[in-house]
């Protein structure tokens, strides 16, 4: 009796490790490069191989969405209805309902990703989960952008976010702060000081960040104190209240977040700050700049 036997040297395909072992730098990767460029990167620098419809199985499961530049829609900007407009662009769905803002002097508007993660702060407290999370795709990535500029104010943005999205959920901070540590230590090196300041800060406990973020925040205030005249302790009360952010907000009825318990708004012109006092009936916005 004739047996067929399979050839002893047929093609084996070598079985690459598992992709959820690279679970963290995929995701990263892909947060800011196409995809073809991550499973290139993934194969020069992690000896990784996978096909591109294994990488958006995988993806998908991991609930990855990747953020896509939105253009202007004037329509819906301008009408007060927005019939079948998707979810999943955030920035025109909230433009649509939001009144425009009132006109600020330059120089006066905080950065377009400070304003987003005040959005999505709100956006959360508010319930809006998908809205808000889809929203915040767009500040990883400006955030990237600075990051690869090495912006001066990159430790005070990391750690003035973080702060904003534990004030949510104590998770979500610690999620915010592994994925920017990790961010850097790909586009920058993982000798580099923003590397090494966000590992160590996931080395703490809640009450050590809390001690270190009180440490962090009191000597942001006291160099304002040392390097603007006219400083004082009502202006230091403010900024607590705001637990340190700079932001650009625009009120409205809606959106129930209070902000200032004081009578007077501050304002940053040309590196001074300047005292609004708060008309009748609240405060139609807010605009402070990192300094």
């Amino acid at each position: 009796m004739a047996f067929a036997v399979r050839p002893s040297h047929s093609y084996e395909r070598r079985t690459s490790p598992d992709i959820a072992g690279h679970r963290a730098t995929i995701t990263n990767l892909y947060r800011q490069k196409p995809l073809l460029d991550v499973i290139e990167h993934m194969r020069r620098e992690h000896q990784f191989q996978a096909t591109a419809h294994r990488y958006k199985a995988r993806l998908k499961r991991w609930h990855v969405i990747k953020y896509v530049r939105y253009r202007t829609d004037d329509v819906l900007c301008q009408t007060s209805k927005t019939p079948h407009a998707p979810i999943g662009d955030a920035a025109r769905s909230i433009a649509s309902r939001r009144p425009a803002l009132l006109p600020v002097a330059p120089g006066l508007g905080a950065p377009v990703h400070q304003q987003k993660i005040t959005t999505v702060t709100i956006l959360l407290k508010g319930g809006q989960v998908q809205t808000g999370f889809q929203l915040l795709g767009g500040c990883f990535d400006t955030y990237k952008t600075n990051l690869k500029a090495e912006s001066p104010l990159l430790a005070s943005e990391t750690f003035m976010a973080a702060s904003q999205l534990m004030s949510i959920s104590p998770g979500l901070g610690w999620s915010f702060l592994k994925y920017t540590c990790q961010l850097s230590g790909i586009v920058l090196e993982k000798s580099h000081p923003l590397f090494q300041l966000l590992s160590k800060y996931l080395t703490l406990d809640s009450e050590a960040f809390a001690k270190c973020s009180d440490l962090f925040l009191g000597c942001f205030l006291d160099l304002m104190k040392q390097h603007l005249s006219g400083w004082d302790d009502s202006h230091r009360d403010a900024l607590l209240l705001t637990t340190g952010r700079m932001f650009l907000l625009s009120l409205t009825t809606d959106e129930a977040m209070p902000l200032l318990g004081h009578q007077h708004v501050l304002q940053c012109d040309n590196a001074q700050i300047k005292v609004m006092k708060q008309e009748p009936g609240g405060i139609d916005y807010l605009s402070f700049e990192m300094l």
